[in-house]
C-alpha cells in the first residue's frame, strides 16, 4: 500500500477542515437559537412577575392584601 500523495493529503485535510467548520457553524447557530428561546421565556416570566407585583402593591405603591 502506497502512502497518499502530499497533494491528496492536503486536499483531504482541507476537506476535513471545511466539514469541521460547517459543523461548528451549525452547532453555534443551534446554541444561539437555544439562548434566544431562553431569553424569550425569561422576558415572559419577568413580565408576569412584574404584573403580579403591580397587583400586590396596587397602583399607589402601597402593599395591599389581595386574595388570590
Amino acid at each position: 500500500m502506497e502512502p497518499a500523495s502530499p497533494t491528496g493529503q492536503k486536499a483531504k485535510m482541507l476537506q476535513d477542515n471545511s466539514n469541521a467548520a460547517r459543523e461548528s457553524r451549525a452547532s453555534m447557530k443551534m446554541y444561539i437559537r437555544c439562548l434566544e428561546n431562553r431569553v424569550k421565556q425569561m422576558e415572559k416570566q419577568i413580565a408576569a412577575l412584574t404584573d403580579e407585583l403591580r397587583h400586590i402593591y396596587g397602583i399607589d405603591g402601597q402593599l395591599t392584601i389581595v386574595p388570590p
